[in-house]
């Protein structure tokens, strides 16, 4: 298992490109990543399932029917105060 937190974060667009390439890689050789995301586009990309965690229920399973606004918009609304109550 391979996990990667914000692996792209601060990365060129050469670099960017260069870590697709070996995700792609270790996709095909069907390891098990574990990659958090902020980027849809890429998270589009490199993902076979997703799951959004956020205010509410987390939406879990493929990609192509997570990422959809239903799911995005209470995930996108979190907030939270000082006293780490829900805003």
């Amino acid at each position: 298992m391979i996990l990667l937190d914000e692996p792209f974060a601060a990365l060129d667009d050469e670099a960017t490109a260069d870590l697709v390439r070996v995700i792609d890689r270790w996709r095909a050789e069907r390891r098990t990543l574990v990659i958090v995301l902020h980027d849809l586009g890429l998270a589009r990309a490199l993902s076979d399932e997703t799951l959004i965690m956020g205010r509410g229920a987390p939406a879990w399973g493929p990609t192509v029917d997570v990422l959809t606004p239903d799911h995005l918009r209470p995930a996108q609304t979190t907030s939270l105060d000082l006293t780490g109550d829900a805003a």
